[in-house]
């Protein structure tokens, strides 16, 4: 499945989202051909949003645990993180001329417009989408289940239905009204 495609700046391509069996990843689709180009390695974590703008791919992900800013350089395919905030970012959107991203901020007091003016590709940290944020809490919760449920076969307990008595519920401890 395909998710938030755009056009890229030459109108010969579209980048989108596709979801597989191993997750989320950025890909490429030459109208021409009808190749599909993969950009970046699948992961289970959002990804949305991309918008390419001469040899990056912008893109929003939760690889550090909230929404930032990313870029793939279509050149090199190295990802940069190259805007983050406090709680989270969405709908990315970027100037036709590619020196600004517009964004929505999310802060305490709800979301905010920022513009930002792109900084030099030198300045952008290099981040591993391998090494994507893991929450704690729910690593600890997978770590203690036994498997994956199986839900292919039928559970074969039966359940009858009887008439309902009320006089024979009427007093029951473990509810607070009768």
């Amino acid at each position: 499945m395909y998710f938030t495609p755009s056009w890229s700046s030459d109108q010969k391509s579209i980048y989108a989202v596709e979801l597989g069996p191993q997750g989320k990843s950025l890909i490429k689709v030459t109208l021409a051909s009808g190749e599909v180009t993969t950009l970046t390695n699948p992961s289970f974590g959002e990804i949305r949003k991309p918008i390419q703008r001469g040899r990056y791919l912008y893109y929003l992900a939760d690889y550090a645990g909230k929404n930032d800013v990313f870029a793939c350089d279509l050149m090199s395919n190295f990802t940069h993180r190259i805007l983050g905030s406090k709680y989270g970012i969405k709908d990315l959107q970027s100037s036709n001329d590619g020196n600004y991203l517009l964004y929505l901020n999310y802060t305490s007091n709800g979301f905010k417009i920022e513009k930002n003016e792109l900084l030099k590709a030198s300045s952008w940290q290099v981040f591993g989408t391998k090494d994507h944020y893991q929450d704690s809490l729910s690593a600890n919760l997978t770590h203690q289940e036994k498997g994956v449920v199986d839900f292919s076969s039928v559970d074969t307990s039966r359940y009858f239905s009887e008439k309902y008595i009320k006089v024979k519920n009427l007093i029951n401890i473990h509810s607070w009204s009768p």
